[in-house]
């Protein structure tokens, strides 16, 4: 049979039988490679695996944001609560420093109407005694130097006793103010601390944050108007000159002035919180989003 063909028909047959034998090599070829890569696929497969039983075991993205979050709020917190200690040991020396110049003042001014009540007798008795001898022209030169003494002193004592009022009146009015400021220091701490609060992030959280804020403000705006109204003056000595009610006008209007910056320090903080809040809302809503 093989006789029977021709040369040309054997050399396509072998011909072929190379292309075959080619192709043969080839698939082997690529049926290695696959193999290959089926192994490289699987071994890849296999690490992400364990990566993954890796990263279940550890604790969520949102939960390290979370915690990350508390602790810088915390630490803040804590910043403020020591802050706050501080003001409050200064304030309470400053009252004991007032309390000490109140009892000073009050001893010095009994001392100055006593002298000054014992002048106005003397002054009364000479003038009834320069009166019976006739008049102050007929009396003795040595009396009406005496007289003229006494008057001279009672006036510097006056104007000692209205120097002392005024003294007074100023300390009164520093300890009401640093009596002011501890109030705000305390409310707004307060404020602060409850905001940074970890809570929900939710609407019913914003309505109960509004809530609080108005409060605030309900209980804060009466007890500042208290702390600056409260109690006048203690001591009563003569009706206060037109001087000295300027400077009194002049201080309450300085106290409202103040109120009005606290006033105005309280909705900044309102705002405050609730751009906070807003911005944790959308940072939740960015995280759950991805």
């Amino acid at each position: 049979m093989a006789g029977g063909l021709s040369d040309e028909e054997f050399q396509r047959l072998q011909t072929q039988l190379l292309e075959l034998r080619t192709s043969n090599y080839q698939l082997q070829e690529q049926c290695r490679r696959q193999d290959r890569e089926l192994v490289n696929l699987r071994s890849t497969s296999a690490s992400l695996e364990k990566e993954l039983q890796k990263e279940k075991g550890k604790p969520s993205f949102m939960q390290n944001i979370g915690q990350n979050i508390g602790k810088s709020k915390k630490k803040e917190l804590e910043g403020l609560q020591a802050e706050n200690e501080a003001l409050q040991h200064r304030l309470g020396s400053q009252e004991e420093e007032f309390r000490l110049q109140n009892q000073t003042l009050m001893d010095e001014l009994t001392k100055v109407v006593a002298a000054s009540e014992d002048l106005e007798k003397k002054n009364a008795e000479l003038s009834k005694q320069l009166a019976g001898e006739g008049g102050g022209s007929d009396g003795s030169p040595e009396l009406q130097d005496e007289v003229r003494r006494l008057r001279a002193e009672n006036t510097a004592l006056q104007k000692k006793i209205e120097a002392c009022h005024r003294l007074y009146m100023s300390v009164c009015h520093q300890y009401r103010r640093d009596k002011l400021s501890r109030l705000l220091d305390r409310e707004l701490t307060k404020f602060l601390s409850e905001l940074q609060t970890p809570g929900g992030s939710d609407s019913s959280s914003d309505a109960a944050l509004q809530e609080k804020l108005a409060s605030l403000r309900e209980q804060l705006i009466p007890e500042i108007k208290t702390s600056v109204t409260r109690a006048g003056p203690v001591i009563d000595i003569r009706k206060i000159e037109k001087e000295a009610g300027k400077a009194i006008m002049e201080q309450n209007t300085r106290l409202q002035e103040e109120v009005t910056v606290a006033q105005q320090r309280l909705q900044e903080l309102q705002e405050w919180g609730a751009q906070q809040v807003k911005e944790r809302d959308l940072q939740l809503q960015e995280l759950t989003a991805e």
